[in-house]
């Protein structure tokens, strides 16, 4: 019979305690493709709602409109497929979600999904949480001076990283 040695040992259970890691780590990425495909979905629907009521109600175009949507769609269907790129499309859909603005009549707000953010308007901060498929873009120099950060993006991302580099210990 063989003898382990403590270093041994101490491997196996490191090695042990990754594969046990992984299906949840696994899961984790199966539900955020989830959140983004219903969130993705949402917009997406709601864009082709806007079209259809009033064509002229979407400055950019239609597929201006969808595009941001899509791209969370798409990360969606990626992780949940466990598709190379699902990770690195889910970071771009959720940092284009992170920061709102409008500043000089420039205007920025993506949401798809769910939002707890911090804004600063006029020198006036507030804090909104709610659930949201928004896409505001452009110029309008009504707009006051305004700046967001979302902090569910931000939550998204660190939970998919960590997700991601559990999962990536064990292959």
């Amino acid at each position: 019979m063989e003898s382990k040695t403590p270093v041994g040992d101490r491997h196996e259970q490191a090695e042990s305690r990754m594969v046990r890691s992984a299906p949840t780590a696994g899961r984790a990425a199966i539900l955020i493709g989830l959140y983004e495909i219903a969130g993705g979905a949402a917009g997406l629907t709601l864009m082709l709602w806007l079209q259809l009521q009033s064509p002229d109600s979407l400055p950019g175009g239609l597929l201006l409109s969808i595009a941001p949507f899509c791209l969370v769609l798409g990360a969606g269907l990626k992780l949940v497929r466990r598709e190379r790129g699902g990770v690195i499309l889910s970071y771009l859909a959720q940092l284009a979600q992170c920061v709102f603005f409008a500043i000089n009549g420039v205007v920025w707000r993506f949401c798809a999904g769910l939002y707890l953010s911090i804004w600063t308007v006029n020198e006036r901060t507030n804090a909104y949480a709610g659930l949201d498929a928004t896409l505001l873009v452009g110029r309008n120099a009504d707009e006051p001076q305004a700046f967001g950060v979302n902090l569910v993006p931000l939550a998204v991302i660190a939970i998919l990283a960590f997700a991601s580099r559990r999962t990536k210990r064990v292959v």
